[in-house]
């Protein structure tokens, strides 16, 4: 996920609190639902776009949760988030 540029250099453990009310481990595609001014830019792999689910955790990292691709990006963008595929 893309947090909003800043002037400064922050700490991305504070962006993180911030934008999404998590800390660094705890970074999920589910986690952009506590983005509440829908801010952060959302970034994924565009070899998902191919896969039929991905295995993502619900905002704790002791849990996963099997979701098609599709589906996730559909959530993240009618939370308002802007999403973006890229090839890493």
């Amino acid at each position: 996920m893309a947090l909003p540029r800043q002037n400064a250099s922050p700490n991305i453990s504070t962006r993180l609190t911030k934008y999404l009310n998590l800390s660094r481990g705890e970074v999920t595609p589910f986690g952009i639902l506590n983005d509440r001014d829908s801010a952060v830019e959302v970034i994924f792999d565009a070899d998902l776009i191919e896969k039929p689910c991905i295995g993502v955790h619900p905002n704790i990292n002791t849990i996963t949760v099997w979701i098609a691709y599709t589906d996730i990006r559909r959530i993240v963008e009618e939370h308002g988030n802007k999403v973006q595929e890229i090839t890493l």
